[in-house]
């Protein structure tokens, strides 16, 4: 399966930090050229949504695997 790991829209990011704090499965760091949040392990995201709840400027976007979204009942299948 691809890993479908948190999406960060560099436009709004402030490298605030945040969601590299918040991840539960330090999947998240700053990178250190640009100062903007990234996926650094995106196979170890287990799709909590705690870096998207708590990004004080919702630059965070959430990917689901369509498995979890059927399994969630989401999708109509």
């Amino acid at each position: 399966a691809q890993p479908m790991p948190p999406v960060f829209d560099a436009g709004l990011c402030t490298g605030w930090g945040t969601c590299e704090d918040t991840c539960p499965l330090d999947v998240i760091y700053i990178d250190e050229q640009n100062g903007l949040s990234f996926a650094k392990y995106p196979e170890e995201c287990w799709h909590c949504g705690s870096c998207r709840q708590e990004c004080p400027v919702e630059a965070v976007q959430i990917r689901f695997p369509l498995r979890v979204m059927v399994a969630a009942g989401v999708v109509p299948y």
